[in-house]
């Protein structure tokens, strides 16, 4: 038996095989076949991600304002 018999009778199985599974993962990984594929929904993620950061930017400035204002007022109490 040489290399190619060999190959036809072993391997050439095999690598259909891994083919069609890549194949498989690929679809799910990248393309919206009906139901939505892990790059949407990761990239989904990634905004929601991005909005609630600058949701909390905005808080934490917000409450950093008012301590300011808080400890202005406490200081303008006690001197006067």
């Amino acid at each position: 038996m040489d290399g190619r018999e060999r190959y036809d009778e072993v391997c050439k199985g095999e690598f259909q095989s891994l083919h069609k599974k890549m194949d498989i993962l690929s679809r799910r990984l990248f393309i919206d076949n009906g139901a939505e594929s892990i790059q949407s929904r990761m990239n989904r993620l990634d905004l929601w991600i991005g909005r609630a950061t600058k949701i909390g930017l905005a808080i934490a400035i917000a409450v950093f304002g008012l301590c300011i204002e808080a400890v202005q007022e406490i200081i303008k109490n006690i001197i006067h």
